[in-house]
């Protein structure tokens, strides 16, 4: 886990975009108006189009242009965007970019060990929005609050690595079965 160095809180992981934007470039809205840019010999650098590549290709001037020429009109269409992941501090807002050096978590199917997880690896993978979950089941944990009551329940299941075995994690006490 790691944590913010102005505040302490604990760190969030998020996407992070370069600084290259796309935002303070000048909008060129129709193809005639790239051509009147090129003709005049200046550089596609501050300027984004907004309009599609083949709608430039239907264009009678830029048929007559050669391919050198054309390639500089790439640069119209290019997203500078740089996406990465950044460490982000929702307390303070401070973010700081994660290096590729960086392990953010580690769990390995393919130990002997690993068949029994604890309970903060099953809290980690109960809350992974990509794994299906169910409500229909009893928890295999007799002391669990919602095979006494009615709470609510609801578990996510996956499947090991190189089986068919599937295994379900109580999103309530975390067991798994």
């Amino acid at each position: 886990m790691y944590f913010c160095p102005k505040c302490n809180y604990s760190f969030d992981i998020s996407k992070s975009f370069g600084s290259d934007s796309t935002e303070n470039k000048v909008a060129l809205k129709k193809p005639n108006e790239a051509m009147k840019l090129f003709e005049s010999n200046d550089s596609f650098n501050n300027f984004k189009a907004e309009f599609k590549f083949e709608e430039l290709e239907c264009n009678s001037k830029f048929k007559k242009l050669n391919e050198t020429e054309k390639e500089k009109f790439n640069k119209l269409f290019q997203v500078n965007n740089i996406l990465g992941a950044e460490f982000k501090c929702y307390n303070c807002n401070y973010t700081k970019e994660i290096n590729e050096s960086v392990l953010l978590y580690q769990y390995d199917l393919t130990e002997k060990n690993s068949k029994i997880k604890n309970i903060e690896d099953n809290k980690l993978l109960s809350n992974n929005p990509i794994l299906p979950r169910t409500h229909d089941y009893i928890c295999k944990n007799s002391s669990c609050k919602t095979n006494t009551s009615k709470a609510k329940k609801e578990a996510v299941f996956f499947r090991d690595k190189y089986t068919y075995n599937i295994n379900y994690i109580c999103c309530v006490c975390y067991y798994n079965w």
